[in-house]
């Protein structure tokens, strides 16, 4: 393991990543010391990601904005890597009944949430026990399959190392086990929390009483302490989470927030996202969700504050919707992802928006986040900025939206090359090729000047060629250009012919992967060692196809 840590760390170095050298005195290092060059690797490059971001440019052409998202995407691609390897040595270390923490939280400052057999017990021993009961609570609750504990385990993991991260482990079990509460965590395409019965909480009558006025007056923290009459507390909390966010193109997501200290930081890795749920969850289980909570829109820091309505927005003419909530959750309570953040290296998240690069959203947050610092200089960027886009005349948006359409596609064809692909997930994407798609691609093809043969001889040609392909296209040949092309194991593209394939799916994808083939033959574009691999693997399914007939 110390071997695979290691090889993820010399590519962090080339990409000038501060990381400190390790010692090779010790063949293999004891479970904490690997747990803690994870940890060093991951927050380093973590600080890496958001200096970019503090010297991000909103007026950088696209070559420039690629120059600085693809160095982004090579950081969070390593961060991919090292995450595999911290899911085993999680999984090691939790047998073991062993939890590395890089700094202990002060423990008097969570007493209330310590059970009484605990009390007076050496911190990380209370750490401890609490982050086991945890996860067996998780266990006993919920029916995930063994990869899928592995990935939460990993996540609790790296939250427990942090004073913010164990205070959110400590309250959650503290509340779970005090109300023989469950946490039901559901498998799903993103991280969620759902609403429950008995977990928000309403307006405490006393504060309706409160003259319009006086509520107007009030900073957060008060209208948050005086108008919550907290509910009775769930005792079901239902926790989403995506495992398989780190197999996917989802880790290389380049979403942004907006911050108060620099425009933009980073969404973060899926131990933030978690946390965020995470923090939801204890709101419900003590009855203080403030869903569609009237007093947080009333007073004058929401009202005269136009940053606030863009960043916290109402659900509807009829619904205040969950930003009261979010903004309690984000930045507004003790325990916040904010806190989180903060210990971990990222910047200060404000706001219930994200977007991403390759689109007008990301300049507009970028400043958007300055001027909620409220400094004059910050103020006076944005005002500049309102102005230029008044300014500018039909063919400069022209201009500006075309060149963020080819920075949005050409950062889809990096995440897809960063992809690794399992024979199951080249199968299924193939069988998902459908006639429609074959008629796109030829359709783009026929609107490349017929002239003279097209040959791809350079990254840019075939990133070019590549944005004109249909999405689904795209990702194939990627994906079999990666298996294909993998020299760390030159004997994928036999492995192929030993592919585990059912015959009616065989059946149904080598005629369509052909007719691409044939397409992309008779037209005017050389694809090089694209189209070789995409000819390699289909004479290889062909060969499986054959073997199948002969079977029968």
């Amino acid at each position: 393991m110390k071997e695979k840590i290691e090889a993820i760390a010399r590519p962090l170095s080339k990409l000038d990543i501060a990381v400190l050298e390790t010692s090779h005195q010790e063949e293999e290092e004891h479970h904490d010391q690997l747990a803690a060059r994870i940890d060093h690797l991951s927050h380093a490059a973590y600080q890496e990601i958001e200096a970019l971001y503090s010297r991000f440019n909103p007026e950088a052409n696209k070559e420039e904005q690629l120059l600085f998202f693809k160095r982004i995407l090579a950081i969070k691609n390593r961060l991919r890597e090292l995450q595999l390897v911290h899911n085993d040595l999680a999984k090691t270390m939790y047998e073991n009944n062993q939890l590395y923490l890089h700094q202990e939280i002060d423990i008097s400052s969570v007493n209330k949430y310590i059970s009484d057999e605990l009390k007076g017990r050496e911190t990380k021993e209370i750490i401890q026990q609490n982050f086991h009961q945890l996860l067996s609570n998780i266990s006993k609750n919920n029916t995930l399959s063994d990869d899928e504990f592995r990935y939460i385990n990993s996540l609790l993991m790296q939250l427990a190392a942090r004073p913010e991260g164990q205070k959110l482990i400590l309250k959650l079990n503290y509340l779970l086990t005090s109300k023989n509460a469950q946490l039901v965590i559901k498998n799903s395409k993103d991280f969620s929390c759902s609403m429950t019965r008995g977990g928000t909480a309403s307006v405490n009558p006393d504060y309706q009483s409160v003259s319009r006025k006086d509520k107007f007056q009030e900073d957060y923290q008060s209208v948050f302490k005086k108008a919550t009459l907290k509910g009775e507390g769930s005792q079901r909390v239902l926790v989403g989470f995506d495992s398989s966010f780190n197999k996917t193109i989802s880790s290389l997501n380049l979403d942004v927030y907006a911050s108060k200290s620099q425009g933009l930081t980073d969404m973060g890795p899926a131990f933030i996202l978690l946390a965020h749920e995470l923090i939801h969850a204890i709101h419900n289980l003590d009855g203080s969700a403030r869903h569609n909570f009237a007093p947080f829109f009333q007073t004058r820091h929401y009202q005269d504050d136009p940053f606030m309505k863009l960043l916290y927005p109402t659900s509807s003419l009829y619904s205040f919707g969950a930003s009261a909530e979010e903004y309690w959750t984000i930045e507004g309570g003790k325990l916040c992802e904010n806190s989180i953040r903060t210990e971990n290296g990222f910047g200060l998240r404000t706001g219930h928006l994200s977007t991403e690069p390759g689109s007008q959203g990301i300049r507009d947050l970028y400043y958007i986040g300055l001027a909620k610092s409220n400094t004059k200089s910050n103020l006076d960027k944005y005002s500049n900025y309102l102005q230029e886009l008044e300014n500018k005349n039909d063919q400069e948006i022209v201009v500006q939206t075309m060149d963020d359409k080819t920075v949005e596609k050409s950062l889809k064809i990096e995440k897809l090359k960063m992809i690794r692909y399992s024979p199951d997930d080249i199968i299924t994407l193939c069988k998902s090729l459908k006639n429609f798609h074959l008629k796109r691609t030829s359709n783009a093809l026929e609107k490349l000047p017929q002239s003279s043969r097209i040959i791809l001889d350079n990254n840019a040609d075939v990133d070019d060629f590549l944005m004109i392909l249909p999405p689904k296209v795209l990702q194939i040949i990627l994906a079999v250009d990666s298996w294909c092309s993998d020299t760390k194991n030159p004997q994928t593209i036999e492995s192929i012919s030993g592919w585990d394939i059912d015959r009616h799916d065989l059946d149904t994808m080598l005629p369509k992967l052909k007719t691409l083939n044939e397409i992309f033959t008779k037209s005017v574009v050389d694809l090089g060692s694209l189209g070789h691999h995409l000819s390699q693997f289909i004479e290889r399914l062909e060969t499986k196809g054959q073997s199948h007939h002969y079977n029968m």
